[in-house]
């Protein structure tokens, strides 16, 4: 057990590290797409397709920021339980 909340939370550590490591991958895809789009000829970017694909683009961006962010905020919560549960556990030792 890594962290704390674990104790308290069991087998979601597991759960939120797999979840980490799936969008750790789509970062590095959505990196891979950005390098990608600045060696592209700007004028494929005006045709309809290139215009598709940059909206494709973004929206994955905006996926992967709210992914990331609820993940941060399931993190927090889940140590703010976990701490909470140790104040706890001292308090009646």
């Amino acid at each position: 057990m890594d962290e704390p909340w674990e104790r308290c939370l069991p087998g979601q550590g597991e759960e939120i590290r797999r979840g980490a490591l799936k969008l750790d991958g789509l970062a590095e895809e959505l990196r891979d797409i950005q390098r990608s789009l600045v060696s592209v000829d700007e004028n494929a970017w005006r045709s309809p397709a290139g215009r598709q694909f940059e909206q494709c683009v973004q929206q994955g961006a905006r996926t992967l920021a709210s992914c990331l962010e609820s993940l941060a905020l399931s993190v927090q919560a889940r140590r703010e339980v976990a701490a909470a549960a140790e104040e706890e556990a001292w308090a009646w030792n």
